[in-house]
């Protein structure tokens, strides 16, 4: 239970914290041994209070027969990519204008991208910058090719991989 007027937390803010650490798939597992030994006492009241996030929801939604809106979005793009894999459809599958970011995304468009009549569109990959720079956008990730940098290592493909829509090509 949230107490109301607790300051600098909310309500929407846990169901926020909920919605990503199910969008990026983090396992709390090992949350209780993170904090340092000095921070023993704080942290394990914090980690008390996740249990919101850790059990209580999980078993709420369990005991209910109910799935998060997030976890829902997941699985359909997992049995979307399942169904792409098991029976490909003999037209053009073409996703465009998702970055990959969350992690059943990026699987889905690897799917769409291996497929002999897929592609996949990226919004804003910069091809032009130069290669010293690409090649250090892990030590940046304020950068904002980053995201594509990763979703092109998460689809096994590299910048060269990638050509311009007909059309599209910068002058």
């Amino acid at each position: 239970v949230i107490a109301k007027g607790t300051p600098g937390f909310s309500g929407a803010d846990l169901g926020n914290l909920m919605d990503f650490i199910e969008s990026e798939e983090v396992d709390l597992a090992a949350l209780e041994n993170l904090a340092p030994e000095e921070y023993a006492e704080h942290w394990a009241k914090t980690v008390d209070f996740l249990k919101i996030v850790t059990e209580h929801w999980p078993a709420y939604l369990r005991d209910n027969g109910l799935v998060s809106p997030t976890a829902r979005r997941n699985r359909l793009m997992e049995f979307e990519a399942a169904r792409l894999v098991s029976n490909p459809p003999a037209g053009p599958v073409i996703a465009a204008g998702s970055t990959g970011t969350v992690p059943a995304t990026a699987r889905l468009l690897k799917v769409i991208a291996s497929l002999s009549n897929g592609a996949v569109v990226l919004p804003g990959l910069d091809l032009s910058l130069d290669e010293e720079s690409w090649a250090s956008l892990a030590k940046h990730p304020e950068h904002p090719q980053t995201g594509m940098a990763e979703l092109l290592n998460k689809l096994g493909a590299t910048r060269d991989d990638v050509r311009y829509v007909q059309g599209s090509q910068p002058n």
